[in-house]
C-alpha cells in the first residue's frame, strides 16, 4: 500500500454531532474547538444494493493510533489545510463513552484557522469526519443487511466538514475479496407494497409488466421501480436493472394486496416446485422468512424450512463442498434452536 497517499486507500466517515468553538482563558489569541470526529456503538448504513451493510465504531477501536499517528485537523480532509496537529500539542485526541473526542486550539492569528474559527462559532460548519484505515474488524455476514464492526483503525486525519454525507458507495471501501463475494452474491427482499389482504380465495396468475404499466422498463423511474419490486418477495438489486430480475410475486398489481395463492405459490418454488427459482442460497433465508409472514397473516402455519433449499442444486458431474455443507446445516439447526429457546440474535 502507498502510505504516501493516504486519500486514495483511506475510507471516511463522518458523525452528526455538534462541534462547538470555546475561548481560552487568558488567551485572546486562541480558541478551542470541541467535538466528535466518531461515535461509539452507532450503526449507520453503508454503500447501496447488493453491497449495502451496515457499520458501527467499537469502543477502543482508536486507543492505540492516538497514542501513535501523527493526526492532522484538516478542512474537508484537505492536506492544503492543516488547523491542528497531535505532534505538536495543538491536537488533542481521546476516546471516551460517546466516541473520539477531538480537541483543538485554533491560532486567531492564523487568517485560515481564524476563519474556520467563527464559522464554527456561527453554527455555518458544525460536523467533523475522521479518515482511516482498517486494521481490524468483524463482518457477520448473517445479518440482515451484514454489518461490520470495526474493532480497530489507523487514523490519517480528523476533519471538520461542510457537506458531510453517509458513504453511499463502497468504491472507497475496503474489503477482503471473500466478504466482497458474499457481498455481491446477496439480493434485496423488497419491502411490501402494501399490508392488505386481498380475499383468501382470490384467484392468482403471476403478473406480467403490462399488468402494472404500459410504459417500458428503462423509461421508468426508480421510484416506480421499487414500487413494482415491492410486489415480488426478491430482486438481485435496487432497483431492479431488469422487470424479469423480479423474482416470486404474490401481490396483485392492480392494488398491492397480498394474495394467499400466490403467497402459496412463492413458497413452493422457494422449496423447488416447478423447476424452483434461481436466487442465491445466501438469499433463501431471508425469502422464507417474508413469505412466513404472509402466512401468518392468513392465519396458516408456514411450512418447515428445508435446509437442502440453501444449496443450489450442482452442476452436472459437481457435487457441493461436503465440509461447507456441513458447516452450514449445523448452523442452521444451532440457529433454529435460539429462535426456539428465544435467543435469536
Amino acid at each position: 500500500m502507498n502510505r504516501a497517499h493516504p486519500e486514495i486507500t483511506c475510507e471516511r466517515r463522518h458523525v452528526e454531532w455538534p462541534v462547538t468553538i470555546r475561548s481560552v482563558e487568558g488567551r485572546q489569541d486562541t480558541r478551542t474547538l470541541v467535538g466528535y470526529a466518531a461515535v461509539f456503538d452507532r450503526p449507520a448504513l453503508i454503500g447501496s444494493g447488493a453491497l449495502r451493510f451496515r457499520e458501527r465504531v467499537a469502543r477502543g477501536a482508536f486507543a492505540k493510533t492516538i497514542q501513535e499517528a501523527d493526526v492532522r485537523l484538516l478542512v474537508n480532509h484537505d492536506p492544503n489545510h492543516v488547523l491542528a496537529r497531535t505532534t505538536n500539542g495543538t491536537l488533542r485526541l481521546s476516546e471516551d463513552e460517546t466516541g473520539l473526542r477531538v480537541e483543538a486550539d485554533l491560532d486567531l492569528l492564523d487568517h485560515e484557522a481564524a476563519l474556520w474559527a467563527r464559522r464554527i462559532e456561527r453554527g455555518v460548519v458544525n460536523q467533523m469526519s475522521f479518515a482511516f484505515d482498517v486494521i481490524r474488524e468483524d463482518w457477520d455476514l448473517e445479518a440482515d443487511p451484514p454489518e461490520r464492526t470495526l474493532l480497530e483503525v489507523r487514523l490519517w486525519d480528523v476533519s471538520v466538514v461542510t457537506f458531510p454525507a453517509y458513504v453511499d458507495t463502497v468504491a472507497s471501501v475496503r474489503m477482503d475479496d471473500r466478504v466482497r463475494r458474499v457481498l455481491e452474491s446477496r439480493g434485496v427482499v423488497p419491502s411490501d407494497v402494501s399490508e392488505e389482504l386481498a380475499p383468501e380465495d382470490t384467484p392468482w396468475q403471476a403478473p406480467s409488466l403490462s399488468d402494472f404499466t404500459d410504459q417500458p422498463w428503462d423509461e421508468l423511474s426508480d421510484a416506480e421501480k421499487r414500487r413494482i419490486a415491492g410486489h415480488f418477495a426478491w430482486a438481485p438489486e435496487m432497483p431492479p436493472e431488469r422487470y424479469t430480475d423480479l423474482k416470486l410475486p404474490h401481490h396483485r398489481p392492480e392494488d398491492g394486496a397480498v394474495v394467499w395463492r400466490g403467497v402459496a405459490a412463492a413458497m413452493a418454488a422457494l422449496f423447488g416446485a416447478r423447476g424452483g427459482v434461481d436466487i442465491p442460497a445466501a438469499d433463501r433465508w431471508r425469502v422464507y422468512e417474508h413469505l412466513a409472514r404472509h402466512y401468518r397473516q392468513f392465519d396458516r402455519e408456514p411450512p418447515e424450512f428445508k435446509e437442502a433449499s440453501w444449496f443450489p442444486a450442482p452442476r452436472a458431474g459437481e457435487e457441493p463442498p461436503e465440509e461447507a455443507v456441513r458447516a452450514r446445516l449445523l448452523r442452521l439447526r444451532l440457529e433454529a434452536l435460539e429462535r426456539k429457546l428465544g435467543i435469536w440474535r
